[in-house]
């Protein structure tokens, strides 16, 4: 009686070890699409957009966003393990907060920026993302100056963004 409590026991406590590992894998992290990449090489986000000079903030943000992932790493490099090219092709302006007599004008905004993402394997030859459409977004309210306040707002629809694009290309969604 006593070695069959002992084995159900040292059963259960196994059970209980295997079980807390259950969300847990061996081997490398991330989605199918990055098997094998090391590094990414992440060339100046193409602007196919009417904001000028925005394509290089975007695309140190994303970088910043790959590096503090941590996932892969980010490489100077053409010869990387994955090259990542971005297209933003918009920046859009919404009225989140319309103003009681006017409904043109508004207190609270969203900017929203658009972007198309290609994600080349070279491990594997294989172009593993085409064209996939991502967006990044930030509120704002208005005081006494729209154009200082979206200016405020653009970076962080910009990590926004970034940050969706690395769960793109990490996690495959």
């Amino acid at each position: 009686m006593k070695n069959a409590s002992l084995r159900l026991l040292a059963f259960l406590v196994l059970l209980s070890v295997l079980g807390g590992c259950a969300g847990y894998r061996l081997g490398s992290i991330g989605g199918k699409n990055i098997q094998g990449v090391n590094s990414i090489y992440i060339p100046v986000v193409k602007n196919r957009t009417l904001e000028p000079s925005i394509d290089v903030a975007t695309t140190a943000a994303i970088i910043r966003a790959f590096d503090q992932d941590g996932t892969v790493a980010t490489s100077q490099n053409e010869a990387a393990d994955g090259v990542l090219e971005i297209m933003l092709t918009e920046v859009r302006r919404q009225i989140l907060q319309p103003e009681q007599l006017d409904a043109q004008a508004g207190n609270q905004f969203q900017i929203v920026l658009v972007a198309h993402v290609s994600f080349f394997n070279r491990k594997t030859g294989r172009k593993v993302i085409q064209d996939a459409a991502v967006s990044g977004s930030n509120s704002y309210f208005v005081g006494r100056d729209q154009v200082e306040a979206e200016r405020q707002a653009v970076p962080m629809a910009e990590q926004d963004l970034a940050k969706k694009i690395v769960s793109l290309v990490v996690e495959g969604w």
